[in-house]
């Protein structure tokens, strides 16, 4: 037998890697590793792929099964010697908390991680807030760990390529197979590509899909208070809006915005920005509490107004066709009119979680034709289309104008709103009347916690499990 040399495998890192975990880590998105390879090779593509920044430090926990004479216990060693130790000016001793809170990252390997869950479920919540590489992983023990974040109070998402990865994909909030064998049988989503950049489109089609929902639900029920202010105001002359004004605002308008404005794309770029998570949140109630007074103003300014013009006669009002046509019902009519297309324009805002207004084709110009045909309507209508519209025939070209220009004011206002909410303006204002309350999440508490606990973690000492004694080793 002849020599010929080694056989040497890399475990090279593909090249989309990269990328999408450092915009990851830009939009605060916490990235963790759960695999079946060795440790040092899973700590080298974490290093490689930016999990772990070649600056932070590494914490290996090192957890040993209870024997015939000692119990379980667990002990923290640093992964490599800090600059001091090396340079000879400084002694490695027991409880040496020199550790900066903000640059160490805990790994531990699945024999490890089967100690710390069964026999130290305190540590165990420690250990995961700052935990990034698991190795060594059993496909049970990726289930735990999947499930043990969640307790924590983490939404969990979970990349994965093979069979033994199904049960963690299962158990995520949001499953993605990178293969379409049998993990993608388990997870709910299931890539065509075999990279990871398909977790930033699904958390960006996400999130457009729920600001998408919450605009559809502003503005569904906008058009209810539009409509609800209008019917008011006439009832209060003993009128009301005609059958066939009804329909064109229903099935014309508010129909055609309702179908085309879910169209547009979620945005290129991940942001660190969360969107409003919850219809019942500060956000979304004071964007609906401040349209809604602002319709209010308008068209009851415009019913005033309208009063008061030298050529305005009150309606007849019969029980027949309820004074139709009148000059309040068609100023009304053009005013409110525009009110459901600029809140359909101010609602369908785009960034920074979805594509800008005007990549929505289709809606914009359906947007464009609807105002351009309120603008005919409130100057020049054909006669057949005020007849069967019950409109009356405004022929104050100042007035006209009078009645664009409230449209307009409209219009400013609205997106004025709209940007001071989703700049977080509101919070601010309203933060000082409420009481501080501590975070939902347990993660949130628990980092809040460690934070400010400078004997963590306990280097070189060893935990046992039975009394939670400390033992220092020389």
């Amino acid at each position: 037998m002849i020599f010929l040399g080694f056989l040497i495998m890399r475990n090279i890192l593909k090249p989309e890697t990269r990328p999408v975990i450092d915009s990851l880590n830009r939009a605060n998105f916490r990235t963790v590793m759960v695999t079946g390879d060795n440790m040092l090779t899973a700590l080298n593509v974490a290093r490689n792929c930016g999990m772990i920044d070649l600056r932070d430090r590494v914490i290996f926990a090192n957890a040993s099964p209870p024997s015939r004479d000692n119990p379980a216990c667990v002990k923290f060693l640093p992964s490599e010697p800090s600059s001091a130790q090396q340079n000879g000016t400084e002694q490695q001793q027991p409880g040496n908390h020199s550790l900066e809170q903000s640059c160490y990252h805990f790994a531990l390997n699945g024999k490890s991680f089967a100690v710390v869950y069964d026999y130290f479920p305190d540590l165990l919540q420690k250990i995961l807030i700052r935990g990034t590489v698991y190795a060594r992983m059993a496909p049970h023990q990726k289930t735990q760990l999947v499930e043990t974040l969640q307790k924590l109070d983490y939404s969990v998402g979970m990349c994965g390529d093979g069979a033994n990865d199904c049960g963690a994909l299962k158990a995520a909030d949001a499953g993605i197979s990178l293969s379409e064998a049998e993990a993608s049988v388990a997870s709910p989503f299931t890539s065509k590509i075999d990279n990871i950049e398909c977790v930033p489109m699904v958390i960006r089609e996400g999130r457009a899909s729920l600001i998408t929902s919450f605009g559809v639900f502003k503005y569904m029920a906008m058009y209810s208070m539009i409509q609800f202010v209008t019917v008011l105001i006439m009832y209060s002359i003993n009128s009301d809006l005609g059958d066939w004004q009804f329909l064109y605002f229903d099935l014309i308008i508010t129909t055609t915005v309702a179908v085309l404005m879910g169209r547009t794309g979620p945005a290129k770029e991940l942001v660190a920005q969360r969107p409003a998570g919850s219809l019942i949140s500060i956000s979304v109630l004071g964007s609906l509490l401040l349209q809604t007074v602002l319709v209010i103003l308008i068209q009851s300014l415009t019913y005033t107004v309208t009063t008061t013009q030298s050529w305005f006669v009150p309606g007849n009002v019969s029980s027949s066709n309820n004074g139709l046509p009148n000059y309040e019902n068609t100023a009304l009519f053009c005013v409110s009119g525009f009110q459901y297309l600029i809140l359909a324009t101010v609602l369908s805002q785009g960034q920074p979680f979805r594509k800008p207004l005007y990549s929505n084709v289709l809606f914009l110009i359906a947007l464009i034709l609807l105002y351009t045909l309120m603008v005919f309507l409130t100057f020049s209508p054909l006669q057949f289309i005020r007849t069967i519209l019950q409109l009356m025939h405004i022929t104050d070209l100042k007035f006209q104008f009078l009645l664009l220009g409230f449209a307009a004011l409209h219009f400013v206002t609205a997106l004025l709103f709209e940007i001071a909410i989703d700049s977080g303006l509101l919070n601010q204002c309203v933060r000082p009347f409420c009481k501080k309350k501590h975070s939902k999440k347990l993660f949130k508490r628990l980092e809040k916690e460690l934070c400010c606990n400078f004997t963590w973690p306990p280097l070189n000492e060893v935990i046992y499990a039975e009394s939670g004694r400390v033992v220092h080793f020389e």
